[in-house]
């Protein structure tokens, strides 16, 4: 069987043709077909025969036919068919192979599939010049013979001097000289002769060597064997990497589950907006990271003190805080009381996981933790670990989220695609209340001390007995108005009360008639309802279509204090105030803030103006999570009709000490909040005067004395304690958590003593005589030095810090004396964390300017979002983070050389037989 030229470029042009439209024809049916991820493998593989088949099944077959006796005998045609068919298979192969390629989505990172795509271009150049060069050979040993024949039928003298001009024997104007002494059928001739030698002169001048042309094609046909066998091994190669040999067969578990940078090479938008959460770096996070060791020391001589019981508490619950911030990581450590990171040792002890990929050495709250849940894990799971399929880069398992049509989600290779179970509130992933189910898993803190459960009820009781909107399963276990349990947060709780009481106490104060989800607020969609790719390629000819797109950088109060963890995570250093952008914006949601006008204080001898604070709609009170670590405060200035301020009554003028002019001042963003401390005041003005008891048994961390505190200072700051372990009566105002009951105390106003309590959403909290009433707003008076009647403009605006410095200070100190403190949690310059400490402005309000709302979140308008109201941070609001280097992540393996070697091999091997059978075989005599 001959096929000719023609027909092989026939065969090339049609067979090209119908790959691509096999090859993207069959993504479309795939994607509208919601193709699984294992038929999309098998799709891709297919594929990948078919390339493999193109490109060196001829020289396979070539091979094993010239050795074969069998196999010349069966298989169809001659030599030169199948040298044809090694010519022009390849130029398929590499169709087939680019269809191959951008079946999955493409990645514009070095890979081994580009590699070996580009060793079989050059490998198919190199074969193409190997058949050129014999041509080309060819063609000068054939006009050479011509030569020969056109001399062959004249005189003696023409052939010397052939033989002269081909040999240079003598100068090229003595032989012309001699030719035009040749009669005129001879100079014909010669004629002739001159033309096809410059032809041959072309590649093989006369002179000696061969011309740049032949040499390349000598070059290409050098290489041509060696980098066959390239190519096979780089084959091999490649099967291994993507098929996650290594993954699959080599490593174990810990080193092969799939982390958040496996994530980016189809998701980098997402992963990028990830990275700048504080749940990205839940293990890295530099106070997570500084405070662990401390509270776990502090525990284990608590359990000293108090005994066997308290041990056994430490024992089961010491892992509760890793649990839920590094859930791989902390499923894989044995040690209770493992420290962080968990590749990291200390003093007296070694790593809790001394390697694994940056799932578990990195990574905190990652992708694969949410988007491997096909149902809510339960409230309070997080905090005994849930064990998280996290699958390998090569196959990430089914991931869950929400499902988009319209056109049908892309098919990937790496994972299948789900939306979850129904639940109570709806289908799990594609509703926003029912996917904040899955919160309820770590944003809820709390410890059962005393054995009998966290609430008097079962804590699925939805009723409500006591009327206070609160459901009975979140009501606290209190007696004698002391919290029996550890109780830290109840972010959760709060936000199923908002949902359970939405449309009694949220709904008549807004146009949105449906409660909204966690990710609502923490996760915005962007402004104007606009949409973007969830991916970054697709694959084929398919597109990457816009969808409801939903940042993932998971807004909250926190930052890092220390830049170097986003640079480190191969961020800009600008990443700290994007962040910071994003969270001011957030904030300015949460409250408004009205202060009324002046009126004559009670007792005629000042004006007092009242400034109200409310909770804007939120879904949890304000401030709620870790609100012991969260300075809201009140500054206030009264601004006399001739410019000048007016100062504040003093309430210790009769002891004649100096008081602040205006309320709730900051000297500089490191500065103190002004909290009184009780002892100097009690010294002051007398135990027994009323100003005495505003938490007169706390012994604050970094209270002023008076003359330099502010009695009038509103801060909706907890107080976190040390629970006193002795039972003396007196509390200290802590850095860390203790395993014990009621720690958590609410600040009292010293001028009036207002309790500083949080802001409710829907429930409702008992005045003094026991009734019920509305707590989502808070009013606080200031009486200034002024005459009744004295015009007077009152500013005040709510002013916020995520941590107080004395926290950080605290823990560097307590670190001082401690040995389980791994060196990346140290705090060796606490003024170095303290200085980046940022204050936020959240909203402002003027007397008589009524209330004042920063930013319209979701909760005020259907399709309002956050980043409406971004504006870049400056000032005391902005971190300088121009010194601090940006560093490039630092990348995992893809392959374990033991697993790669024997499939490279394997590869390499069989290249090597495929060029030892093309090389013609000497025969003996």
């Amino acid at each position: 069987m001959k096929i000719k030229s023609r027909a092989w470029n026939l065969i090339v042009i049609i067979g090209s043709i119908a790959l691509l439209a096999v090859g993207f024809g069959g993504l479309f049916l795939l994607q509208s077909a919601s193709a699984s991820a294992t038929l999309t493998s098998w799709f891709i593989i297919v594929l990948g025969i078919l390339t493999f088949l193109f490109f060196a099944g001829p020289g396979i077959a070539f091979a094993a036919r010239k050795r074969i006796p069998w196999l010349k005998a069966k298989l169809p045609g001659g030599t030169l068919a199948w040298v044809r068919a090694h010519l022009y298979l390849p130029i398929l192969a590499l169709v087939a192979a680019y269809v191959h390629a951008t079946s999955a989505p493409f990645r514009a990172t070095l890979s081994s599939g580009k590699v070996l795509l580009g060793i079989a271009i050059v490998v198919s150049l190199a074969g193409v010049a190997r058949h050129h060069l014999i041509g080309v050979t060819k063609a000068a040993v054939n006009a050479d013979a011509q030569i020969s024949r056109i001399a062959a039928g004249q005189s003696r003298a023409f052939r010397q001097l052939v033989i002269d001009y081909k040999q240079l024997r003598r100068p090229l104007a003595d032989i012309q000289a001699d030719v035009n002494l040749l009669n005129d059928g001879e100079r014909a001739a010669w004629n002739k002769v001159v033309e096809v030698q410059q032809a041959i002169d072309h590649d093989f001048p006369r002179g000696g060597g061969q011309s740049r042309n032949v040499r390349a094609l000598k070059l290409l046909r050098a290489v041509h064997a060696p980098l066959t066998i390239v190519l096979f091994a780089t084959l091999g190669f490649h099967i291994a990497d993507v098929l996650g040999v290594a993954n699959n067969v080599v490593r174990n578990k810990v080193e092969s589950i799939a982390s958040n940078a496996d994530c980016a090479g189809c998701h980098r938008d997402i992963v990028k907006d990830f990275e700048h959460s504080t749940m990205d770096h839940g293990q890295t996070g530099t106070i997570m990271q500084a405070q662990l060791p401390v509270t776990l020391a502090k525990n284990e001589l608590l359990a000293k003190q108090l005994g066997s019981a308290q041990q056994t508490l430490l024992d089961a619950a010491a892992k509760v805080c890793i649990n839920c911030h590094l859930p791989i990581a902390a499923g894989l450590a044995k040690d209770n009381t493992a420290v962080l990171p968990v590749n990291q040792g200390t003093d007296t002890k070694g790593a809790a996981v001394a390697d694994g990929s940056l799932a578990v050495t990195r990574d905190g709250i990652s992708c694969t933790f949410c988007h491997t849940l096909s149902r809510p894990p339960g409230e309070l799971a997080g905090a005994g670990g849930i064990p998280v399929d996290g699958g390998t880069p090569n196959h990430f398992t089914t991931m869950y989220g929400p499902l988009f049509r319209d056109p049908n989600p892309l098919p990937v290779r790496v994972h299948d695609i789900g939306q979850g179970e129904q639940t109570d509130l709806g289908q799990f992933w594609n509703d926003p209340v029912a996917t904040s189910l899955a919160c309820g898993a770590c944003h809820n803190v709390k410890l059962d001390l005393n054995g009998n459960g966290l609430s008097p009820f079962n804590e699925n009781d939805t009723a409500d007995a006591n009327g206070n909107r609160q459901m009975n399963g979140n009501e606290l276990d209190v007696v004698n108005g002391k919290v029996q349990d550890l109780v830290l947060q109840t972010t959760f709780d709060e936000w199923q009360d908002y949902v359970h009481f939405y449309d009694q106490a949220i709904a008549p104060k807004t146009t949105v008639n449906h409660p909204l989800g966690c990710i609502e607020c923490h996760m915005p969609s962007l402004p104007d309802g606009a949409q973007k790719p969830v991916v970054d390629k697709a694959p084929g000819l398919l597109t990457t279509p816009d969808r409801p797109f939903r940042k993932h950088s998971f807004v909250g109060v926190e930052y890092d204090l220390d830049p170097s963890v986003y640079t480190d995570d191969g961020l800009p250093a600008s990443t700290v105030n994007e962040i910071l952008t994003e969270r001011a914006a957030l904030l300015k949601s949460a409250v408004t803030l009205e202060v009324q006008n002046p009126v004559a204080s009670a007792d005629g001898t000042g004006e007092t103006a009242n400034v109200v604070i409310t909770n804007n709609l939120m879904g949890h009170t304000f401030p709620t999570g870790f609100a012991f670590a969260r300075q809201f405060w009140l500054e206030v200035h009264a601004i006399g009709a001739d410019g000048k301020e007016v100062c504040l009554v003093n309430p210790f003028a009769a002891q004649g000490v100096q008081g602040p002019c205006g309320s709730g001042v900051l000297k500089g963003r490191g500065g103190r909040v002004p909290q009184c401390d009780p002892a100097s005041v009690a010294a002051t003005v007398g135990a027994a005067s009323p100003l005495a008891a505003a938490n007169a048994n706390i012994r604050f961390a970094d209270a002023a004395p008076v003359g330099e505190c502010d009695p009038w200072l509103a801060n909706f700051q907890k107080i976190l304690t040390d629970g006193d372990p002795g039972g003396s009566g007196a509390f200290t105002e802590v850095a860390y958590q203790s395993f014990l009951p009621d720690i958590v105390k609410v600040r009292t106003r010293v001028i009036d003593g207002l309790k500083m309590a949080p802001l409710q959403s829907v429930r409702l909290v008992p005045d003094a005589s026991g009734a019920l009433q509305d707590a989502t707003s808070m009013t606080i008076p200031y009486t200034f030095q002024a005459a009744p009647g004295t015009p007077l403009t009152i500013t005040a605006t709510l002013r916020f810090r995520h941590l107080p410095p004395e926290f950080i200070r605290g823990l560097a100190k307590e670190q001082q004396s401690l040995s389980n403190v791994t060196a990346s949690a140290r705090i060796d310059d606490p003024e170095a964390l303290v200085k980046n400490l940022v204050v936020t402005d959240v909203v402002s309000a003027t007397s008589g300017q009524g209330a004042v709302l920063a930013c319209k979140g979701p909760q005020n308008a259907d399709g309002a979002t956050i980043l409406s109201c971004e504006q870049p941070v400056t000032g005391d609001g902005a971190v300088d983070a121009s010194g601090v280097d940006p560093h490039a992540r630092l990348a995992t393996g893809t392959a374990h050389p033991v697993a790669t070697a024997s499939v490279v091999g394997g590869f390499t091997l069989l290249g090597g037989l495929v060029v030892a059978g093309r090389r013609p075989r000497r025969r003996s005599n």
